[in-house]
């Protein structure tokens, strides 16, 4: 009998699957697409993905436990299924290698600066293909000790309160910025990693609550979410946002969090 997830391992996992390397970005990207206090934008686009998962729990109900697999199965045919599940299957496997990528840049940058990024991503790759082996379960537990080891770092925030502002902040809302709908798509990337969720169909049961636990992961990494925003606004925000060019990893580098710590 196929092992099921427990609602605590399954919550701490879908709050790293959507915790994605566009949170060190998204501060510039709402300033650059949203304009001043765009971190308001924020709210639509989580109302947006709390939608989303709701609909999930309606093909979760529909297909009564089965797995995505056997639910498409029944309702499309073979010669549409096998070259979709294909693409969908290698560009899930590109976007993990490019996210991995600026990951691994992006520490090499802050804490190791005279290694090559090559070496890191190497180990990267053998990490990936070790847990895949081992399966969802392993995967699971790995990921709350991971948690319990990077979520201290979130009170850190703590020590730049004294340097908080409120005369850096504007009163004038979504002013010098471009509304695009590409910026909108930009900044909802960060809210993605929910969709996880329709892969654990099998591995699940009516203990697992898989549909709440994915709300409140996607409730905690949207606070998350908004205290990195605001924090770096707060910290950063000129009297115009076309000179804004900060991200969260100036806002750590404040912070003064370990991995930033080596490199200051």
């Amino acid at each position: 009998m196929r092992a099921k997830l427990p609602f605590y391992q399954t919550t701490i996992m879908a709050n790293f699957a959507q915790t994605g390397v566009v949170v060190f970005s998204l501060p510039r990207l709402l300033s650059e697409n949203i304009g001043t206090n765009g971190w308001l934008a924020l709210l639509i686009c989580s109302s947006v993905a709390a939608f989303n998962i709701l609909l999930i729990l309606f093909v979760y109900r529909l297909g009564r436990g089965r797995s995505i697999f056997e639910i498409s199965q029944s309702a499309l045919p073979k010669f549409i299924l096998v070259p979709f599940f294909g693409i969908l299957a290698g560009l899930w496997a590109i976007l993990g290698s490019l996210v991995g990528k600026q990951y691994i840049l992006i520490l090499t940058s802050l804490s190791f600066p005279s290694l090559h990024p090559a070496y890191l991503y190497f180990l990267f790759e053998i990490l990936v293909f070790l847990l895949l082996t081992k399966g969802i379960m392993s995967i699971s537990s790995t990921a709350v000790l991971s948690f319990y080891v990077v979520v201290w770092n979130f009170l850190l925030i703590i020590y730049v309160y004294k340097d908080f502002d409120l005369s850096r902040m504007t009163t004038f809302w979504f002013k010098d910025a471009t509304h695009s709908f590409k910026g909108w798509i930009e900044i909802y990337i960060a809210f993605l990693g929910y969709e996880l969720c329709l892969l654990l169909f099998p591995y699940t049961n009516e203990k697992t609550h898989l549909i709440r636990a994915f709300q409140l992961a996607k409730s905690d990494h949207h606070i998350f979410l908004y205290v990195n925003c605001i924090g770096c606004l707060w910290l950063f925000q000129p009297a115009s946002t076309s000179a804004f060019e900060v991200s969260s990893t100036q806002f750590a580098l404040v912070c003064g969090t370990p991995l930033c710590a080596a490199n200051r």
